[in-house]
């Protein structure tokens, strides 16, 4: 009886274990295609407490295109002319994208270059948990923690 105890518990470890490596599998495909979509579900302001967000905020890269929707909560360094311009919204066909494998996860680097002064950091981890930090010069930082998944869930 000991022994199959011993035999389920190292079953059930090993399939754990395969399901974890078949997740990093499919993240790291979305990441080296550059085809996924960043959702958000809180923002973490450089000055201020974190919020809890709604759906629809989201980052997608899709080859040669980058789309951003996301809110923004801090402090601009310059005026804004129009009320659509107060969140992070924009959609670039020119920018850089440097992925790099670390430890647990990967980093992403994206610098649209239509769009002067904004690089956005992503740290997603191997089970597509994701850190994205937006530093914009005319703005303060801001965080957002969300997940990624395919373009078409």
């Amino acid at each position: 009886m000991k022994n199959v105890l011993v035999f389920l518990m190292i079953i059930c470890s090993l399939t754990g274990f395969a399901n974890n490596n078949s997740k990093s599998d499919s993240i790291q495909k979305l990441i080296v295609q550059k085809s996924f979509v960043f959702e958000a579900y809180s923002a973490m302001p450089m000055r201020g407490n974190r919020i809890s967000l709604g759906g629809g905020n989201e980052l997608t890269i899709s080859g040669d295109t980058l789309k951003v929707h996301l809110p923004y909560f801090g402090v601009s360094h310059t005026a804004t002319y129009h009320s659509d311009e107060l969140g992070i919204k924009f959609v670039s066909f020119d920018y850089s994208y440097k992925a790099k494998k670390v430890k647990h996860g990967w980093d992403i680097t994206v610098k649209p270059k239509d769009k002067s002064g904004v690089e956005m950091n992503l740290f997603i981890s191997e089970s597509g948990y994701a850190i994205l930090r937006v530093t914009d010069y005319r703005r303060d930082d801001i965080s957002f923690n969300g997940h990624i998944s395919s373009i078409n869930k």
